[in-house]
């Protein structure tokens, strides 16, 4: 893979990390917070990752690591990560934006932005 492939494909696995959420009173957290409590400080290990709104995006984080590592993967391989972690990112959009957050929505668009980035421009790399 090229270096500026690389780099967007490292920001399209980072980014969805710095989505930042809002709830209740006093309540927030970006999901680089919320993946490690899941991951490190729950007990019920196997009942959380059976859940798809949190299998599914681990499962695309996964697919870009592995992307990033191998020299010979598909570009499939790619978009297929980019759409599992883009469900989480809706996800999250739609939430800001039904709740007239602005901190929410501008939380999501460096992962929109590096996505369509590397959609436009996948076959120039």
């Amino acid at each position: 893979m090229k270096p500026v492939k690389i780099l967007i494909v490292v920001g399209l696995l980072l980014s969805p990390l710095f989505c930042y959420l809002e709830w209740g009173s006093n309540q927030s957290s970006f999901l680089f917070e919320v993946e490690y409590n899941l991951l490190f400080n729950n007990k019920d290990f196997a009942g959380t990752f059976t859940h798809p709104a949190i299998l599914v995006p681990l499962l695309g984080q996964l697919l870009l690591l592995i992307a990033v590592f191998y020299k010979n993967h598909s570009y499939k391989i790619i978009v297929v990560g980019i759409v599992l972690i883009a469900l989480l990112v809706l996800l999250v959009l739609v939430a800001g934006l039904l709740s007239k957050n602005i901190k929410i929505v501008l939380s999501t668009l460096p992962f929109i932005s590096l996505a369509t980035i590397y959609f436009l421009f996948a076959k120039r790399f």
